[in-house]
């Protein structure tokens, strides 16, 4: 009589240890995919940085650029007002003169 009860305790002690393996095997599986879905996101994520890195040196690149063109309009200019300035200097003497 006690065998069969050991054996019916055994028998319910292995079910569960099987069920418990069985959820531990899909919580395993479950945390696998939550892994590589974080691998994946983190793959985007760096490439999203590279790219920002990118947009980044480029908007210097242009900034820098753009700072070089308004130095040469500004000597440009300058040029200009000296030209205009001698022009209305020897008009002014001409009229001076005449």
């Amino acid at each position: 009589m006690w065998s069969g009860f050991f054996v019916s305790v055994a028998s319910e002690f292995i079910s569960t240890t099987s069920e418990f393996i069985s959820v531990a095997n899909e919580f395993v599986s479950v945390a696998s995919v939550f892994v590589s879905a974080t691998s994946e996101f983190v793959c985007v994520v760096s490439e999203f940085v590279c790219v920002a890195r990118d947009f980044i040196s480029a908007t210097s690149e242009f900034v820098s650029v753009a700072n070089e063109f308004v130095s040469v309009a500004s000597e440009f200019v300058s040029v200009a007002n000296e030209f205009i300035f001698a022009r209305i200097k020897f008009l002014a003497a001409r009229k001076i003169l005449y």
